[in-house]
């Protein structure tokens, strides 16, 4: 505990087994510390970086041997709350009351934007998927993940914008090629059904939604918009949130019969 409730006058561990301590104890004067204690504690200041790590990890143990119960746990993350940010007062306030999720990261990587109700994984690496189950927390999915993204696409930077930035885009597509798989019918149908209207996949004319971009072995007219710029994204993903593999008749009928068709 010591590592996150510092605000508590403890024994010094040299005096812990001392016989007067014994008779302190026998005459109520002091006591071990209580969940009542740790709460106060919690309610009383935010919790540091390395704080909340420790918390966490105490929390998710107490919460797995069943040392604490469910609704202590959830009252103690009611109250916690922490300041992620360094001495220059940078970063984020986390308020675990909040937080739902996880994070799995040979699902989703730990470098992308993600929902607020999801702890970074900096603060839940030392601790183990059971721990964290305990406190109540789901492994973050990939159809929420990607809502997300795009619910709040035009809020971030640009550097981290689905339809300007070709690098994160391609990292996004990468992202959901590579969980493709196993995903259920359902969520694969929410994930096409979610793409299909924004212009997510780089092509050498620029961004373009899926159904107008043509896979990169289409060569039939040079000005095509083809794939390009998205390394280890499968076919089978590209084929399945619709992007073109072959150009159909009227597009080929349009092109031959255009102004500069027939010029040349």
């Amino acid at each position: 505990l010591s590592g996150f409730v510092e605000g508590i006058p403890v024994v010094p561990d040299a005096l812990a087994d001392a016989n007067f301590v014994d008779k302190l104890k026998d005459f109520g004067l002091i006591s071990e510390i209580t969940i009542s204690d740790v709460k106060q504690e919690l309610e009383a200041k935010a919790l540091s970086k390395d704080q909340l790590v420790q918390f966490i990890g105490w929390a998710g143990k107490k919460a797995i041997t069943g040392d604490i119960d469910g609704p202590t746990i959830h009252s103690l993350m009611d109250v916690a709350v922490a300041m992620t940010g360094d001495a220059d007062g940078s970063g984020d306030v986390i308020a675990l009351g909040s937080i739902k999720n996880y994070l799995s990261v040979n699902k989703i990587p730990a470098e992308v934007p993600l929902p607020p109700t999801t702890i970074p994984f900096q603060f839940t690496r030392a601790s183990s998927i059971n721990e964290l189950q305990a406190l109540g927390w789901e492994p973050l999915e990939i159809v929420p993940w990607l809502r997300f993204l795009i619910e709040t696409n035009s809020s971030r930077p640009i550097d981290q914008s689905l339809t300007r930035s070709v690098p994160f885009a391609a990292h996004v597509l990468q992202i959901l090629s590579r969980s493709w798989e196993g995903l259920s019918q359902s969520s694969k149908s929410t994930v096409i059904a979610l793409l299909q209207p924004i212009a997510i996949v780089p092509t050498k004319s620029g961004m373009k939604k899926p159904g107008e971009a043509f896979f990169a072995s289409v060569k039939l007219f040079d000005d095509l918009p083809t794939v390009t710029s998205c390394p280890g994204v499968k076919e089978k993903f590209f084929a399945a949130i619709e992007v073109r593999k072959t150009v159909d008749l009227e597009t080929i009928f349009t092109r031959l019969l255009s102004p500069a068709a027939e010029a040349k």
